[in-house]
Parts: structure tokens; sequence; C-alpha cells
């Protein structure tokens, strides 16, 4: 497999979303198939979540986040997880990523549930205007790439993406990770 680094790839910290939305446009640029692609948005109605493995926690350590934002692919018929903010590999193996950084030891509180959503669908229908961080971090802290801008009508936002009630174009699916054992 090839080797895959963070730092060849669009960072910003406290934008996962954004992050993971040109990390899957780039992969597809450079020949991974949409269909092969899926963005896992974390959260939960209390929008507390526990993961462990966080560059921003201590190592052995969770981390509570209102949500997070992955990136899983199917390469030969494996699955992986690549998230920036993880203090395994960038990309890992989607088995070791669940075990690791969502150990059955959290506190139902903090589990967190899990909407996929299909690569051409956040990268077609997703916009950040990033108002959920004005006002929480300074104007330093922002990505220095423009805003992404959905491409077509029927935008989703960050705040779509939270409610657990909400489709979005009949191909968003919840599930708790009891159900995602591929």
């Amino acid at each position: 497999m090839k080797s895959y680094k963070k730092t060849d790839y669009y960072y910003t910290a406290l934008f996962c979303e954004e992050n993971i939305w040109h990390l899957a446009r780039t992969l597809r640029d450079e020949g991974f198939k949409e269909e092969d692609m899926n963005i896992l948005f974390l959260t939960n109605k209390n929008k507390q979540i526990a993961i462990f493995k966080q560059l921003s926690a201590e190592p052995e350590q969770a981390v509570i986040w209102d949500y997070h934002v992955i990136l899983m692919v199917k390469i030969k018929q494996s699955h992986y997880i690549f998230d920036f903010d993880t203090r395994l590999d960038f990309i890992t193996s989607y088995e070791h990523y669940i075990n690791q950084s969502f150990p059955a030891s959290i506190h139902p509180l903090y589990q967190s549930h899990c909407r996929i959503i299909p690569a051409h669908i956040y990268l077609q229908y997703f916009y950040s205007n990033r108002s959920h961080m004005k006002d929480i971090i300074s104007a330093t802290q922002f990505p220095d790439y423009p805003a992404i801008l959905a491409t077509a009508d029927n935008n989703i936002n960050l705040y779509d993406l939270f409610d657990s009630e909400k489709k979005i174009d009949n191909t968003s699916i919840i599930y708790n990770f009891k159900q995602l054992l591929i």
C-alpha cells in the first residue's frame, strides 16, 4: 500500500470536517474511486463523545469532542481510516482504529454514533461557513484557504450533520459503533 503522510494534505486544527473534505477531494483526484470512500461524522445527542488516541489528549486518556470527522476508504477489499488528529498512524486499519479509539469501556453518555456519508455526496453538497468557531478561536486559527462552498443545491452544513433525525439525500445512514463492525 502507498505511504500516506499527513503533511502532504491540507490541515487546520479544529476543522476536521474541512480537512476531511479536502483529503477526500485530493484522494479522488489522485485516483481513488468515490464509491470506495465514505465520510464518518461522529457525534451523539449530547454532543460529547469520548475518543481515545487523539493528539489533543494524554496518550492513555480520551478527549471529549462535540463531533469528529474521519474518512473511511476501501483498498483491496479492506477498510482503512484516515484521521489527522489520531496518535495512531494517519491511515490505519478500520478494526484497529475502532478498537483503539472507541474501547467498549466508554461510558454510555460519551459513546458516539456515526453518520456515514458517501464521499460523492459530501464533496458535492457539504459547505462550511465556519460560524461554529466564531468567537471561540482567534482569526489567526482559521484556515488560510477559502471556506468550502457546495457545488449543488440541497446543501449540507455542519448543523445538518448533528441532527440524527435528518435525512441527507437518502444516502446518509446513522449507526452506533456496534453496528459498524464491517
